[in-house]
């Protein structure tokens, strides 16, 4: 691994608590271990839910991870800090985002906004597997995790332990539990790495 690496952050449920806040508004899920959040609460409005000003409202009451502020500070002195969530670009949405990352982080950390978990992953083969980056790409849903379990090209892909990501399938993934693990396994500088 060089010197110098990227690490890109999930925003929601790695930072900040999405499901939390959906757990707060609307009770424990019903399918806790289901991929997507329409199977986990099927019986949220969804529609309602992503209506860009209720959505960026949700967005802007989500409450930071235990740990996770301190610990994005840390990486930060670490690797190249950028946060890469699958929030709608543009609009409402993409503000509070960029909102919430400011008051929390106190930081001008980069938002990418992709729109969707596989437009984050297409984002990640143009922008990352394509050009060989070193980088950590750390993230909780399983539509992200699933498409990029292979080490390529210094790209070491890290599971933040979720319910909706305890996947057999998923097993041979690097896994962190919390910010403590995921610290100690990036300050290491050698962890992530593929056998």
């Amino acid at each position: 691994m060089s010197e110098t690496f990227f690490i890109f952050l999930d925003l929601h449920d790695v930072i900040a608590g999405y499901v939390l806040e959906l757990i707060s508004r609307h009770g424990w899920p019903e399918n806790p271990e289901a991929w997507t959040l329409y199977r986990m609460f099927p019986n949220v409005d969804w529609v309602a839910h992503f209506d860009e000003p209720h959505h960026a409202e949700f967005l802007r009451n989500l409450s930071p991870l235990d740990g996770a502020v301190d610990g994005v500070q840390r990486l930060m002195d670490r690797g190249i800090v950028r946060i890469l969530t699958a929030t709608k670009p543009g609009g409402e949405s993409e503000r509070a985002v960029r909102e919430w990352v400011h008051w929390y982080l106190g930081a001008d950390i980069p938002v990418i906004c992709t729109g969707s978990a596989l437009e984050k992953v297409a984002w990640i083969n143009r922008n990352v597997v394509k050009y060989s980056i070193d980088a950590y790409i750390v993230d909780d849903h399983p539509a992200v995790l699933s498409q990029l379990t292979l080490k390529e090209n210094g790209l070491r892909v890290v599971r933040f332990k979720a319910p909706w990501n305890d996947h057999p399938e998923l097993d041979h993934l690097v896994t962190v539990k919390n910010w403590d693990e995921l610290e100690t396994l990036i300050c290491s500088n050698t962890g992530g790495y593929y056998e």
